[in-house]
């Protein structure tokens, strides 16, 4: 292994754990998803060292919003102690990190301070979020999410339920990322104009 230091701060890496980014052709998404979804071969102790590794020969922000999206919600899984109340939420990214662990905050923190590192635009989003129509509306119901400076436009992204499995939440267009999300700032919608909490509330859910 060798050591190089980037920003003050000093990574170790394991030259073979770098695999086909040093072919520019191979970048591709199913290529990214791949490697970031594969088990990081060394102990992460930090949200530098990770972000790093996971944008290591990546040339744009759009391979690394796909890296850090992909590596969350495949090594990350929902705590549900936390979410019940149980145990502490673990929203710092080095708590995360160490247990494995986070509810919807995290992911959506931990997401938006690996786009910061990058440089990349990303904001931290707020809101109610449903799995049906006519749900109440209730502190169980409260979410967080993020936007992201994709390619240009502002993009919607929900780490936390792709994590859990609905795999629909990446750059999904606004018009249906509402239907299961509704941001406490109505600007957080990108629709114009923004619907009302009683047009959400009556929405059916879109996943796919």
């Amino acid at each position: 292994s060798k050591t190089i230091e980037n920003g003050g701060v000093l990574h170790l890496w394991l030259e073979s754990t770098i695999p086909l980014y040093y072919n520019k052709k191979e970048c591709t998404q199913a290529f990214i998803d791949s490697f970031a979804s594969a088990k990081t071969p060394f102990v992460l102790h930090s949200i530098e060292v990770l972000h790093s590794y996971l944008t290591y020969g990546l040339e744009t922000d759009e391979q690394k919003i796909r890296a850090f999206y992909i590596w969350l919600i495949s090594h990350i899984i929902y705590d549900y102690d936390a979410y019940r109340g149980k145990t502490h939420h673990k929203n710092a990214p080095f708590q995360i990190i160490y247990s494995g662990k986070a509810v919807c905050a995290g992911y959506a923190n931990m997401f938006m301070e690996l786009c910061q590192l990058s440089k990349i635009d990303c904001v931290y989003i707020v809101g109610w979020s449903k799995k049906d129509v006519l749900e109440p509306i209730d502190n169980s119901n409260c979410h967080a999410w993020n936007k992201v400076m994709y390619n240009g436009e502002w993009k919607l992204i929900d780490c936390t339920w792709s994590a859990l499995g609905y795999d629909f939440f990446y750059c999904t267009p606004p018009e249906k990322f509402v239907a299961t999300h509704f941001p406490f700032d109505p600007e957080y919608q990108l629709l114009s104009p923004p619907i009302t909490i009683e047009t959400f509330m009556n929405l059916k859910p879109i996943w796919f």
